[in-house]
């Protein structure tokens, strides 16, 4: 059986490949170590195994000396960069089960982390360092307290529902 060579135009593509397609191409023909790569919110239009290996991609460019600067909204990328931190302590052996190669190590004075959260008066925002935790990694408190929100307010919505259907 033939295949024929199949051209889609870029803007017909899906948003995954129109998303990633310029970074690739910017990465593999343009990018240099001891360059910077800024990337604001990688994980746009992204299925989340697709976020872990942009997270992973990510780290590769660190250890091959690019320095990168990346904005995220994704707590999927930052427990990703964590588990390459917490891979550079793991017995070699473990790493190797997970399919963690040495171009996947990342050590934690390589990274770091920030939170910008608007400032309580409406003014603008602050900036506030993110203490990284050597055995941990990066601290995901803002993401976990969003959740934990979200479910107390599921809670407090369900609750009627629950009683009218006999449940409580």
């Amino acid at each position: 059986m033939k295949q024929k060579k199949l051209e889609i135009p870029i803007q017909r593509a899906s948003s995954t490949v129109g998303e990633l397609a310029p970074l690739v191409l910017w990465i593999r023909y343009l990018l240099e170590p001891r360059e910077m790569l800024v990337i604001e919110e990688p994980e746009a239009h992204l299925h989340p195994e697709n976020q872990r290996r942009v997270a992973r991609a990510l780290v590769r460019l660190v250890r091959a000396g690019v320095t990168v600067l990346c904005t995220t909204h994704s707590p999927l990328i930052l427990h990703q960069v964590s588990n390459h931190m917490l891979a550079s302590r793991a017995d070699p052996a473990r790493r190797k089960e997970l399919g963690f190669t040495e171009e996947d190590l990342l050590r934690e004075e390589e990274v770091g982390a920030y939170l910008f959260r608007m400032r309580e008066d409406g003014r603008g925002s602050e900036i506030q360092p993110l203490h990284i935790e050597p055995g941990f990694g990066i601290p995901e408190d803002e993401f976990v307290r969003v959740s934990e929100a979200i479910g107390e307010e599921t809670y407090c919505l369900t609750g009627p529902l629950r009683m009218e259907l006999g449940e409580e």
